[in-house]
């Protein structure tokens, strides 16, 4: 690069930096700043108050302490302890923003403005005790909202507030909370002691425990352990009060790893019977004596450990689960997390080292551990399980611990339960105890039965023992193509190609119950595309076949499956897949009709004809011209139009009885013949339905409104 080019470059960074410096940089409020008291005062850099007030005397010092030490605020000794937070930020605010209300004359006499003395003096140093400002104030002004102030020879008034803060005496510095910040978050051990009473609770990773004697322990109620450490981190003294010996109406000790707290609880505060006096030791604090709302200190006081103790045997959900091991005396089922996804876990069974385990079904075990969770009944302390029918372990993630729920033998309709190596049984009702535990091996395994989508499906097959029926799709739709060609139900074969595409089952069954046969064998056929390199041909045919077993009685749930495990499936289901798919309806025109034709015989008639046909909005006799009741035809219309029959591939139409020609308004002609046995056939050929003989009879009885010949 070339001396000339370098030169260029340099003015033009130059000239981009003044531009920079100049117009981007953030506006600075110089008007402001200069209007302030204390221009270039930041409050992270004090480190030191220094307060003297003349009336009455006092002095106040205040300082931070070290980045190690979370740069808290404390009061210097000898008096120490904690200062309130909220109280010094309101006081760094106040000075970093003190704006003057107006200015004093320099030789007003300073007597006059109560600076000589000054009732309050206020220092602020930085961390090296370097002095940054100290302000000298006065008496209020006359309007009561401002005091005279003194900085290095100027006079000013400003709000009265930094008065107000400056004389408000030791106290007013003093945090009001009695809980040091770790007693946040790092409690290990609560001790409450009354007459008769000490309670021992332990604060672990995960869980609360309530410390018995000769070292046992029960479990605490996760919510009145939040309800205690939450009433400890709210204990605030409504005001301080001097010392007057030992308090032994109660005793709360507090342990965590950032120290100890101990309140010694004692009777009414003087003139004051809603609060109780407490005496506060802190390790490493000077002992304060304060007064304590009574009902902020009633979850010590009132503390037992029958409200403590956890009747519940576990909280929570599947959620934060990875493993579920259940041992019962008919069933040992083993649930693994993997991927987000619940799996039954072959390795404990024999023959199974390096297979994977069945897919379980995410909504059975949230139900079960619903049930689980909604178990609690009363706890008894010590006690042993005599015998053993159930355990449940359930295990979390690598940090946390594995529970384990021993069930035993049931007494008096109860159900004693050990929770982990507790020193008490809880004993719930045997009914609800059973419904967790009544389950069996395929209790947990997924109850999906079939899953793709209906739009793939191209052929579909339905075995009845002897009885074949094909279904074929084409651009048209779908077609009946065996044992006959014949129309079949749109509608049903879209709601069975639904129901297949998500089949689920409500339960599995070990065993078929008795009284079933199998009857029904379902195939459908996918095709899949090939797409690949040249290849935009011929598609892939997939076969699934779905075996029913169904009631001899055609009543209830049918069964999925040709194996155990046996899907049970709701009897709606049931008869969607079992039934056939041929259209139903003898008159399959939706158009309106304008011509119907009837041809009856019988044993006293040899043949009786009738001929309605529609001319405008009124129907005529075909013969006569006359009018007909159209109330009555319209009534015979709707009979034909609803006519259905059980369509049957094995049967044959005798001599007909009734024939039935229709023509609709688009010119299109159908109709059917009915047998004296209720069978009936299009007139176009084709399979055999099956018809109600009641329906039959109503049919020939609305045809009376047609005069025949």
């Amino acid at each position: 690069m070339s001396r000339r080019v370098l030169i260029v470059l340099a003015v033009t960074a130059a000239l981009l930096l003044g531009y920079v410096l100049l117009f981007e940089r953030e506006p600075r409020d110089v008007d402001g700043e200069r209007r302030r008291v204390l221009p270039g005062l930041q409050r992270e850099r004090v480190a030191r108050i220094r307060i003297v007030c003349s009336t009455p005397r006092s002095e106040v010092e205040l300082r931070r302490g070290r980045a190690g030490e979370g740069g808290t605020w404390r009061l210097a000794p000898p008096r120490g302890g904690r200062a309130d937070p909220e109280i010094l930020s309101r006081l760094l605010a106040l000075l970093e923003f003190l704006e003057p209300l107006r200015t004093v004359p320099a030789d007003t006499n300073r007597r006059q403005l109560g600076l000589l003395p000054p009732q309050a003096t206020v220092a602020l140093s930085d961390a090296k005790e370097r002095p940054m400002a100290r302000l000298a104030l006065g008496r209020p002004d006359p309007s009561g909202h401002g005091v005279y102030l003194d900085h290095r020879g100027a006079l000013f008034v400003v709000d009265r507030e930094l008065l107000d803060l400056a004389t408000g005496g030791i106290d007013a510095w003093r945090d009001r909370r009695l809980a040091p910040a770790w007693a946040a978050t790092r409690v290990a051990r609560i001790r409450v002691k009354r007459a008769g009473l000490c309670i021992n609770v332990e604060v672990a990773k995960h869980q609360v425990r309530l410390r018995l004697e000769r070292d046992g322990w029960i479990r605490v109620d996760p919510a009145a352990a939040r309800r205690l450490l939450a009433a400890l981190a709210g204990l605030r003294a409504a005001r301080f009060i001097p010392r007057r010996g030992d308090l032994d109406a109660a005793k709360v000790t507090v342990e965590g790893r950032g120290g100890a707290l101990a309140l010694e609880v004692g009777g009414p505060c003087p003139g004051r019977p809603a609060e109780r006096r407490v005496l506060v030791r802190e390790r490493g604090e000077e002992p304060v004596s304060c007064c304590v709302e009574r009902e902020d200190l009633s979850a010590f006081t009132g503390a037992s450990e029958d409200s403590l103790v956890d009747r519940r045997l576990v909280h929570g959900s599947e959620v934060d689960l990875e493993r579920i091991k259940i041992q019962t005396r008919g069933a040992r089922i083993e649930l693994v997390r993997d991927a987000g996804r619940w799996r039954e876990d072959p390795g404990g069974r024999a023959g199974s080292a390096g297979k994977a385990g069945a897919a379980a079904d995410g909504v059975a075990i949230r139900e079960w551990m619903a049930g689980l969770a909604g178990l609690a009944g009363r706890v008894e302390r010590g006690g042993g399980l005599e015998r053993r029918q159930a355990t449940i372990e359930l295990g979390g993630g690598p940090d946390q611990p594995t529970r384990v729920l021993r069930f035993g033998e049931a007494r008096g309709g109860e159900l004693p339960v050990r929770r982990d190596d507790e020193q008490a049984l809880v004993w719930i009702p045997q009914r609800q105890a059973q419904a967790v535990l009544s389950i069996g091996r395929y209790h947990f395994r997924s109850r999906q039965v079939l899953e793709l989508s209906r739009h793939v499906v191209s052929r579909l097959v339905t075995r009845r023992g002897a009885e074949r029926e094909v279904l074929v799709r084409d651009d048209e739709g779908w077609k009946l193509v065996e044992p006959v060609r014949a129309p079949v139900d749109q509608a049903h074969v879209a709601a069975l190609l639904r129901a297949v595409s998500r089949l689920r089952a409500t339960r599995l069954l070990e065993r078929l119950p008795s009284g079933t046969r199998d009857e029904v064998t379902l195939v459908l056929s996918v095709q899949r595309e090939q797409l690949g390199p040249g290849d935009a041909g011929p598609s892939a045919e997939e076969v699934t076949r779905l075996h029913l077993s169904v009631p001899r009685s055609g009543a209830g749930p049918c069964f999925a499956g040709s194996r155990a495990p046996w899907f049970e499936l709701e009897p709606a289901v049931c008869r969607l897949l079992s039934r056939r798919r041929a259209d139903r309806r003898l008159l399959r025109g939706s158009e309106a009709m304008t011509r119907i034709a009837i041809s009856m015989t019988g044993t006293r008639i040899q043949q009786d004809r009738r001929l309605a046909e529609k001319r405008g909005p009124t129907w005529h006799d075909g013969g006569t011209g006359k009018a007909l009741d159209t109330t009555a035809v319209a009534e015979l219309v709707q009979a034909l139009r609803n006519l259905r029959g059980q369509p049957r591939y094995d049967l044959k139409l005798a001599a007909p009885t009734l024939e039935v020609r229709v023509r609709t308004a688009d010119g299109r002609q159908e109709g059917f013949l009915v047998d004296g046995r209720g069978r009936s056939r299009r007139l176009s050929g084709g399979l055999v339905f099956e018809l109600d003989r009641e329906e039959v009879a109503r049919l020939r009885r609305r045809a009376g409104a047609i005069p025949g010949r």
